[in-house]
């Protein structure tokens, strides 16, 4: 039996009310991507027609040659507004910082790739030496870090915050009581842990 304070609703995130499924991803690219043929349709037959027009010294080509121009400007609103809708998803910028995305793209479940890696560290242990030899997580190639770090100087973070909870005693049995990790997180990327200190 399911909580009531839990619904079940696909995540939208703050920059978008677009919910995003698979299927709609693919319908809008789908259009987006006939949506182009047929606006490079409409430009190609509207310089013909004009060409033939002026060839044949007839008037009639002319006015097809502008309607289909004027169709494929259409066309072109019609492709922003489905480029709009579709939007983009969150992307780290040049300088680091996330950009957070927009449309439907911005509530798509992100990949795991590329975010911190941890590794966990004996109970035992006092100090070690960071080793970062695959570089760091957004693939810029480093050299073996070297940082020397202690596990006094370590940050405390619990598995979940019981103020955030609203019924702390249902989950408090459900989701490891007290529970959490000592964390240190070095610069070139690679996260430590360890559960106990």
């Amino acid at each position: 039996m399911e909580h009531p304070a839990i619904e079940q609703q696909p995540a939208v995130a703050s920059g978008s009310g677009i919910p995003w499924s698979e299927e709609a991803e693919t319908r809008i690219r789908r259009r987006i991507r006939y949506t182009w043929l047929e606006i490079w349709g409409c430009f190609v037959a509207g310089l013909l027609f004009a060409v033939l027009g002026m060839a044949i010294q007839r008037w009639w080509p002319l006015p097809v040659s502008a309607l289909l121009f004027g169709y494929g400007v259409v066309l072109l609103y019609g492709l922003a507004l489905a480029t709009e809708q579709i939007g983009t998803a969150m992307r780290r910028g040049p300088r680091g910082e996330f950009v957070e995305g927009s449309g439907m793209l911005a509530n798509k479940p992100r990949s795991t790739r590329g975010l911190t890696m941890w590794i966990q560290h004996h109970e035992r242990q006092i100090d070690f030496i960071c080793h970062n030899e695959s570089g760091d997580p957004w693939g810029v190639p480093t050299e073996n870090c070297g940082r020397r770090y202690e596990w006094r100087d370590a940050k405390w973070v619990p598995n979940y915050d019981p103020a955030q909870m609203q019924d702390t005693e249902l989950f408090a049995k459900e989701i490891d009581p007290g529970g959490g990790r000592y964390v240190i997180l070095c610069p070139c990327g690679l996260g430590h842990f360890k559960l106990k200190r």
